[in-house]
């Protein structure tokens, strides 16, 4: 799986959506990651403003990124996002709370848009995760659920906000989504929000934070296998490897 987060297409002084054609360029080349990705998950701030016209113009880009890969884009929602307008984005159309297949692999993607989950969304996902997938389970949303410590070191200047900033941006409900997940087949987290690579772990279950797609161009590619998983976060021609978990 391909991650990414925090596209926020329209912000100024970027290029979400010609950092994206970059993406596929890359991720086409068979020495890039290895394989194809099965799949291109983005956990948020798909654009900056929330503004209705933003996303028609995201979602024709995901067309063509799903139809070059061969893959589906699925995608949360974050605080810059209009759940309302963000349907247009054909992932969304049925909602913001999604579940999905990946072979034997389970996927689940929440909506922290307004910075919880709140108590009939973590029913919801209660309800999905009570019985195993053959792989377990992924649960992707957009605000980390714990404070995370960083992958890697972050590029100077700090984007808008401070490292510290970006540890302590975390769900506000984060204690009832942990507590969701403890028993489960879960066996990796995704998220954004903090604009840096962050890695920790939440009811034994690994915790990976993807950088600003906006702002750094850099993503993570998640292998999964029956028993482990590794990341390697990476810039286009560069990498750097999150160690191999169990």
């Amino acid at each position: 799986m391909v991650h990414l987060s925090d596209l926020q297409v329209g912000a100024p002084g970027t290029d979400a959506l010609g950092s994206l054609e970059l993406l596929v360029e890359e991720l086409t080349q068979p020495a890039a990651i290895g394989r194809p990705p099965d799949a291109v998950i983005i956990t948020g701030d798909l654009v900056h403003q929330g503004t209705a016209e933003s996303y028609p113009m995201l979602a024709a880009a995901l067309r063509c990124v799903e139809t070059r890969l061969a893959a589906p884009v699925l995608c949360a929602l974050g605080d810059h996002d209009d759940a309302i307008a963000a349907k247009a984005i054909p992932s969304l159309r049925a909602g913001s709370w999604t579940v999905h297949r990946l072979g034997p692999l389970r996927l689940v993607l929440l909506d922290s848009g307004r910075g919880r989950l709140g108590e009939a969304q973590l029913r919801w996902m209660r309800r999905r995760l009570a019985t195993d997938a053959p792989w377990g389970s992924v649960v992707c949303l957009h605000h980390p659920p714990v404070a995370t410590s960083l992958a890697s070191p972050p590029p100077f200047p700090f984007p808008r906000n401070g490292v510290a900033d970006a540890l302590r941006a975390v769900v506000a409900d984060a204690s009832a989504f942990t507590e969701a997940l403890e028993g489960t087949d879960t066996r990796v987290v995704l998220a954004g929000h903090g604009r840096h690579a962050l890695m920790g772990e939440v009811a034994g279950a690994g915790l990976l934070a993807a950088p600003s797609w906006a702002r750094q161009r850099q993503y993570v590619v998640v292998s999964m296998s029956s028993r482990c998983w590794s990341a390697t976060v990476r810039t286009v021609g560069a990498d750097r490897t999150v160690e191999p978990q169990v």
